[in-house]
């Protein structure tokens, strides 16, 4: 099977799965917005079903679960680590920025905490952007996430243009480097962790 994961809605969507020759098999609800992933462990897919809900649902179709980020809203990625907690992209609605939070679910007990803010690593860097057309302190907008194991990730800005790797996620997290341009970084500290290619 195929999957469209859906597209950004305020409303009713749905995740389609098609097969080989485009025959629509299956009709997946979603509350609004889109699934991002699909992340499957323990007998059952995960995936998100709102900007603030993530879905366990066992192979029978039986929603075992739903999560609730609260004031979290979900930006489109999110990955377990070896402890089978998930770490997901989102923003503090409460915060002035947007899309440069990670958040760890603990899947066992529904709990959310934050684990990384990015404007404490890059706080410097932060304090020269400015809002965009739409209001919004869009800064460094981390699109995908990839857990390398012993707490490190790594993180795609798009703002930036920039691979970020992060150590020590968990207790004290810190830059181990970056892969971007270097003209973008040049006349900031964070120049010394830049791997240029």
């Amino acid at each position: 099977l195929y999957v469209v994961l859906g597209n950004d809605s305020d409303e009713e969507d749905f995740m389609y799965y098609y097969d080989n020759s485009g025959v629509l098999r299956g009709e997946i609800p979603l509350i609004g917005y889109r699934s991002h992933r699909l992340l499957f462990r323990d007998d059952c897919m995960y995936y998100s079903i709102s900007e603030s809900k993530i879905a366990a649902v066992n192979h029978l179709g039986k929603a075992e679960k739903i999560y609730d980020t609260g004031t979290y809203s979900l930006h489109h990625d999110y990955v377990f680590d070896e402890n089978g907690n998930m770490l997901i992209l989102a923003t503090d609605t409460t915060q002035d920025s947007v899309e440069d939070i990670v958040l760890k679910l603990d899947v066992n007990s529904g709990e959310v905490t934050e684990v990384l803010d990015l404007g404490d690593l890059f706080g410097d860097y932060k304090k020269t952007c400015v809002k965009n057309s739409s209001d919004e302190l869009d800064w460094m907008h981390i699109n995908t996430i990839q857990y390398m194991g012993n707490g490190s990730v790594l993180l795609s800005s798009r703002e930036t243009s920039t691979i970020i790797k992060v150590d020590n996620l968990y207790d004290e997290p810190s830059i181990a480097y970056m892969i971007g341009e270097k003209d973008f970084w040049e006349d900031t500290s964070y120049v010394l962790s830049l791997i240029h290619i």
